[in-house]
């Protein structure tokens, strides 16, 4: 796990004189940020629900909350949410609104640090880095009584950050793959 420490070099030098534990909570909240928009921080969670009680109890890991639900897998085939089955995700709990026989599934969740955490999973690190910096510098550049404030970075700050999430959205639609940036020409008739 990476801890919001490591994201400092890339911070620190742009906020001079901010204290060690503001910064971390600016790292905190930008990674919380960039985790609800992108939904990056995916997970396979088991539960298993009857047809008395109609919910389950998704098992979280206790240092996240989570963003959605994002869809099922029954027997090993992910599908998405069926007509007739209403799921309402409220932090760690689904409800099943329709009767349904006891099953066993899986769900596939989008998931973000709680605001206690000290640390956030090492991909978020190794692949966003840059990116969350982006986010904690804005908040942190924007303080008008601060030392270290600069409003108009802030601004430079807040626009690559939510470039960062726009960028981080389309290459998730898009299966992590490479995609064409042009379109094959054809015949107008």
């Amino acid at each position: 796990m990476a801890t919001w420490s490591d994201f400092l070099p890339r911070v620190m030098p742009d906020v001079a004189g901010c204290p060690i534990p503001r910064a971390e909570s600016a790292i905190r909240d930008a990674v919380i940020e960039f985790c609800q928009k992108t939904r990056v921080w995916k997970d396979v969670v088991p539960f298993e629900t009857d047809a008395d009680y109609r919910e389950g109890y998704v098992a979280v890991p206790s240092t996240s909350r989570l963003v959605a639900v994002l869809s099922l897998i029954e027997e090993g085939v992910e599908t998405d949410i069926p007509e007739g089955l209403h799921i309402r995700a409220d932090r760690a709990n689904l409800w099943f609104l329709d009767e349904q026989e006891t099953i066993s599934i899986e769900a596939l969740v989008a998931l973000r640090p709680k605001e206690t955490t000290t640390s956030c999973p090492d991909f978020i690190f190794n692949d966003h880095a840059e990116t969350i910096a982006f986010g904690a510098k804005a908040r942190l550049l924007y303080g008008p009584k601060d030392s270290w404030a600069s409003p108009q970075l802030a601004v430079v700050a807040h626009q690559m950050f939510q470039k960062g999430i726009v960028q981080e959205r389309i290459r998730i639609h898009h299966g992590y793959g490479d995609v064409s940036k042009r379109v094959k020409p054809r015949r107008f008739i």
